[in-house]
């Protein structure tokens, strides 16, 4: 009685000096909490069979840093059964079926993660490549904007003669140089003049009898000259900002 006694209080006693609970072991090694239980309180009939009872046994003096040949001699006193057929009931095996699911969950995730992070690299590449081509793609040295013509529609009666050629005036030109590239929106009188990249090195002109509306993104790099006087950058910063000019 007292050697069945012993194998039980040897292993609480080693768990509470590293002070860990019996879930925490449990955890640790897979073995379920009811059967730590029962080893430590030598409740052999809640334990399974005798091979599962030695692997769990091992494990956990193992764990604990004990002598396991000495803690399983002790074990097979004190538990009234024949040795087991360990051949029959290899109670590794299903712990490395345990493991090997874990593994295959594990390799499982990693795949969805290379494929996630292949897609995002693929598109990165898509826009990088967009931003080179919109920035260097080729276009005229000035692109000129005209918005609302002050000439009205003329009835076919009222059509000049070939030789008079009506050039509309203007009273608001604006003039864009970026020196870099800046992301521009431009609008007059409801009609969007202009949306996209200005394109360094290039001017853009806006030629209209009304306010010109200037929505850019990066306009400390982009400087602007209204009717022939030099208004400076459009902003300060590199964040989206407002301009209206009037005629």
């Amino acid at each position: 009685m007292e050697e069945q006694l012993k194998l039980g209080e040897i292993l609480r006693k080693k768990r509470e000096e590293r002070n860990l609970t019996q879930d925490e072991v449990s955890e640790a090694t897979f073995i379920s909490s009811r059967y730590i239980k029962a080893l430590e309180e030598e409740d052999w009939d809640k334990l399974p069979e005798r091979a599962y009872a030695l692997g769990y046994l091992r494990i956990y003096s193992r764990f604990l840093e004990l002598d396991e040949e000495e803690m399983l001699s002790l074990f097979n006193r004190v538990y009234s059964a024949e040795p087991p057929d360990l051949k029959a009931l290899d109670w590794k095996k299903g712990e490395e079926t345990r493991f090997r699911g874990t593994r295959k969950e594990e390799s499982e995730r990693a795949t969805v993660f290379k494929k996630v992070l292949a897609v995002l690299i693929s598109l990165t590449i898509f826009f990088a490549l967009l931003f080179v081509f919109l920035i260097f793609r080729p276009v005229p040295e000035e692109e000129g904007m005209i918005v609302n013509p002050p000439v009205a529609a003329i009835e076919p009666e009222e059509i000049p003669p070939p030789s008079e050629e009506v050039v509309p005036q203007f009273s608001l030109t604006v003039t864009l140089f970026p020196e870099r590239a800046a992301w521009a929106e431009i609008w007059s009188a409801g009609n969007e003049a202009f949306s996209g990249i200005l394109v360094p090195d290039k001017k853009y002109v806006i030629k209209s009898n009304y306010p010109v509306e200037v929505w850019v993104r990066g306009g400390d790099g982009v400087r602007a000259v209204v009717n022939g006087e030099d208004r400076g950058y459009l902003s300060e910063g590199e964040e989206k900002t407002r301009q209206i000019f009037e005629p």
